[in-house]
């Protein structure tokens, strides 16, 4: 009696535990589902408490992959709900200089911009992007590498991307981002 009640208590926890996992996240206003475009995300990442400005990460996991999104304000008190803007332009550049000083560091070479790019729904564009190749030194690995801004409710939305270099990568990684304008901005 006593082992199948332990079994029970188990399994109960169990089942708590994975009812908990399905529970959506809750960061500045936002509920992100436990999966965005079929990827399952993992606990969030508080950088906020400690370094105000820096808001949270949250990672997504997909095989051969590092994709990480950033909330954050960058201790800004007011930022426009529009890609285009200065701020969120901003916010492109200093993702893209980040890379160009991990090549400056040793960590990267070869680091090139292939494009930039704007991702639309609705007929409204909703993240800026740029997409970049390189080596990274110490994985000896040509990668693939998408970073993604916009803003939304007064805080910054940062999607970094990261991959092996191979041909449909840019494809799947928009995918990802779309899916987030989704999230984001729902078709009404």
């Amino acid at each position: 009696m006593r082992s199948a009640c332990g079994a029970i208590g188990v399994l109960a926890l169990l089942c708590t535990g994975i009812a908990a996992a399905e529970e959506p996240l809750k960061l500045y206003g936002l509920t992100i589902p436990d999966r965005v475009a079929g990827l399952p995300r993992q606990a969030p990442v508080d950088y906020e408490t400690k370094n105000p400005g820096l808001g949270h990460s949250v990672q997504f996991l997909r095989p051969g992959w590092r994709i990480d999104v950033y909330i954050y304000d960058a201790r800004q008190t007011a930022i426009a709900d529009d890609p285009r803007s200065a701020a969120v332009k901003g916010q492109l550049e200093e993702a893209r200089r980040n890379i160009f000083q991990m090549q400056q560091r040793g960590d990267y070479s070869d680091v090139e911009v292939r494009s930039d790019y704007a991702i639309e729904r609705n007929g409204m564009t909703r993240f800026i992007c740029s997409a970049l190749t390189y080596h990274h030194n110490r994985a000896n690995d040509d990668v693939d590498s998408y970073a993604c801004v916009s803003a939304w409710n007064n805080k910054f939305i940062k999607i970094r991307m990261t991959t092996s270099r191979r041909a449909a990568t840019a494809a799947e990684s928009r995918k990802f981002v779309e899916a987030w304008a989704d999230l984001l901005w729902p078709s009404i």
